[in-house]
């Protein structure tokens, strides 16, 4: 996924087909995965960060993650705001 440069509209390549589309930010929307589930800091402090949703503040809108990557890191845990994250894709090949 790629941001044009105004950072408002994202572009998506669908896994099936291919095509690529571009998506306004205004009919997207935050989707919080599944504790247990792997995840990807993608702004932030900890950009890059690969880790485990363990919790929510549901007030704050702030994740616990437990870190995997960086090794040096690992089992270290984070706070990031819930739009900073996403879960990880893995292929079910």
């Amino acid at each position: 996924m790629d941001v044009d440069p105004d950072g408002f509209v994202a572009k998506i390549k669908l896994i099936k087909s291919g095509a690529v589309l571009k998506i306004d930010q205004e009919f997207l929307e935050t989707v919080v995965p599944a504790f247990g589930r792997d995840v990807r800091v993608l702004n932030g402090r900890h950009v890059g960060v690969e880790g485990v949703l363990e919790a929510l503040d549901h007030a704050t809108f702030m994740a616990k993650i437990k870190i995997i990557k960086p090794v040096e890191r690992q089992n270290d845990r984070v706070f990031v705001n819930v739009d900073h994250f996403s879960k990880i894709y893995k292929s079910k090949k």
